[in-house]
């Protein structure tokens, strides 16, 4: 990251960058839908362009050096027009950073069903399908990791081709695997989440 540098962070949260990019002089904008997350960014030095990627951004077209996407995709119910306004935003010589739960390598350390399955992950994604994802909005990727946490970092270039390889029967097969080898530990899971409010019913009548 140089000096004076344009970053957007999308789905900032706590804003976990802000201080680093004002360390360094750059300017920071983030799009966060939870308000008092929002106020929290305002309040220390940052600026909040929006709530969600579905506004209208026509006034930050090609406007941002570095945009940040980390453990956003996976919760969209459109990744694909996401990810197009993601190429819109980002400058010609720009950098976009995704990062995602991998659904290639899922993690089974804490379960399968239990803990990298959630109900708010309307969407997964493998490496395949996240260079195909990018290319479909005009997006080559240039670098990436595939391990337990998926990443890949993306720039803007026309006429990317998606490939057109099917991961539906690959990515299935993932998961019936993992659902297999993760089933001690989701039945534990499940029967710790069972017994806590028993255990506190418990308590509470003592």
């Amino acid at each position: 990251m140089r000096t004076g540098l344009s970053i957007l962070d999308i789905g900032a949260g706590q804003g976990w960058i802000l201080d680093y990019a004002q360390s360094q002089s750059c300017d920071y904008f983030a799009v966060e839908p939870v308000p008092e997350l929002s106020a929290s960014i305002e309040s220390r030095g940052g600026t909040v362009i929006g709530r969600d990627l579905s506004e209208d951004y026509e006034d930050y077209e090609a406007a941002f050096d570095i945009i940040i996407v980390r453990h956003v995709l996976e919760h969209l119910l459109d990744p694909s027009s996401a990810m197009r306004t993601v190429q819109q935003m980002l400058k010609p010589t720009g950098r976009a950073y995704v990062a995602l739960p991998n659904a290639g390598a899922p993690s089974l350390k804490k379960g399968f069903r239990t803990a990298f399955i959630h109900a708010t992950h309307i969407s997964y994604f493998c490496a395949g399908n996240l260079r195909r994802l990018g290319a479909h909005a005009g997006l080559r990727q240039v670098a990436g990791e595939d391990s337990a946490e998926l990443w890949a970092l993306f720039k803007r270039e026309a006429g990317v081709l998606p490939s057109r390889d099917n991961y539906y029967a690959q990515q299935k097969a993932v998961f019936r695997r993992s659902a297999r080898s993760s089933l001690g530990k989701d039945v534990m899971s499940f029967a710790k989440s069972l017994a806590r409010p028993v255990v506190r019913r418990i308590r509470n009548r003592a």
